[in-house]
């Protein structure tokens, strides 16, 4: 039996920071793993640039739900899908991938949660931890 495991952005969707930061202008959230390889650094400055500019996460959400796949996305994983079972596997968070997942007809999919201090979507992104990134998916514990 075989199984495929694959990422979402960039490969079925468009890079969600990247269309954040050209929708915001914010040109500094076009910064990705090629640019600082650390994830957790590289959050920590994401999450310092929403706080400088007051973004919040229903706004980050705003942009996704405006996003669509790539061309050919949905077709390409439909037909997949009847050949073999598929997990998408991503460092992307389920708050961000939720709205396209529904896009991409919902396949299996894994991801954390976002660390926020409070579950309250209008309330401004900050981090619950000094692990921006959890290891293991869930909701932070404090």
């Amino acid at each position: 039996m075989y199984l495929v495991c694959s990422d979402l952005e960039g490969i079925y969707t468009p890079e969600i920071w990247i269309n954040v930061a050209e929708i915001t202008g914010i040109e500094e959230l076009r910064l990705t793993t090629r640019d600082i390889s650390d994830y957790d650094v590289l959050m920590k400055k994401r999450l310092a640039i929403l706080a400088e500019h007051n973004l919040k996460l229903d706004d980050i959400q705003a942009v996704i739900a405006k996003m669509k796949p790539v061309e050919g996305a949905l077709d390409f994983l439909t037909w997949l899908r009847n050949l073999v079972p598929l997990v998408i596997v991503s460092d992307t968070y389920v708050e961000f991938a939720g709205p396209l997942m529904d896009k991409l007809a919902t396949p299996p999919f894994s991801a954390t949660r976002f660390p926020l201090t409070a579950t309250v979507q209008s309330e401004t992104i900050s981090c619950a931890s000094k692990t921006v990134k959890k290891r293991s998916p869930g909701p932070c514990k404090h």
